[in-house]
């Protein structure tokens, strides 16, 4: 026995007239005759007495037209609830403190100003936290730096690819040299953000693979103490180019191989999204 099937069946019941049950459910007579007939068959009982183009509803059609009514009353309930669930209005997201420079004001003012009702819990973390949190059922999605070879587990919605730079104060005798190699940077000093983001992982990957380390001083989470250690002239550090503003009056040098990580939208794989989450994504994808 099928959804349809039942449906029909009721909506027959209620009218006795087949006729204008096609014409409530916008389907054809034959569909509606055929499932009837099927129905019938399947349950070998008597539904209805046919008398010309009247049909009326035996007894044993009336007790199955009570249980069908109850279940479908049931699937109506449940497919309520389910809407209920999945507009829930609620969104958790991180984004990582450098990314967040570019969308938090948006999502915070014209998002938010747009579509009041959804409610926004918002985490400022660094790249791998965010996917961590991600993989753990913690946030919703992450708004994010990442590199795709991290992780198979997640979906990436790619907006751009973003450089991270070389950043020192203006006195430094690098400041004005145009293009930095790697050879200029070796015996750097550094203050990074901690490995809790993706340009720490990515500043020790490229030390790496030149087989020495990093002179890393000192580490924090935080992008603003970062900042103003470069300023007081204590270290030079890497930070993604939107990071750094004209008032931080620090000083941005590009690679001559160029450090690049991609920015965009980081989903669960196998997780079905959410329609506010998916009004969000579609906001931020006509953003950029």
């Amino acid at each position: 026995m099928t959804l349809n099937q039942m449906y029909y069946f009721c909506e027959v019941c209620k009218l006795q007239n087949i006729t204008k049950a096609s014409q409530v459910l916008n389907v054809s007579q034959p569909t509606i005759s055929i499932a009837i007939r099927d129905l019938e068959s399947e349950t070998k009982l008597n539904l209805f007495h046919r008398q010309g183009k009247k049909i009326i509803i035996t007894q044993d059609g009336y007790k199955l037209f009570v249980k069908i009514s109850n279940i479908l009353s049931q699937i109506h309930d449940l497919n309520d609830e389910i809407n209920r669930m999945t507009n829930r209005n609620r969104i958790r997201l991180a984004i990582p403190i450098q990314i967040g420079t570019i969308f938090l004001p948006r999502i915070l003012g014209d998002f938010k100003n747009k579509f009041p009702s959804i409610n926004l819990d918002i985490i400022e973390t660094g790249g791998i936290d965010s996917l961590n949190l991600l993989e753990n059922d913690k946030i919703d999605l992450a708004i994010t730096n990442y590199q795709a070879e991290f992780s198979n587990m997640f979906v990436y919605h790619k907006f751009f690819s973003s450089e991270c730079c070389f950043c020192t104060y203006k006195e430094h005798f690098l400041a004005g040299k145009e293009i930095l190699t790697f050879e200029d940077i070796a015996e750097e000093k550094l203050v990074m953000l901690d490995s809790s983001f993706f340009i720490c992982k990515m500043i020790n990957d490229l030390f790496k693979s030149k087989k020495t380390t990093p002179n890393v001083i000192y580490y924090s989470p935080h992008l603003h103490t970062i900042k103003n250690l470069v300023k007081n002239k204590i270290a030079s550090t890497f930070l993604l180019r939107q990071a750094v503003s004209s008032q931080d009056e620090i000083i941005l040098k590009g690679m001559s191989e160029p450090i690049l990580i991609d920015s965009g939208i980081v989903t669960k794989k196998g997780r079905q999204l959410y329609p506010d989450e998916l009004l969000l994504i579609k906001y931020l994808k006509a953003m950029v």
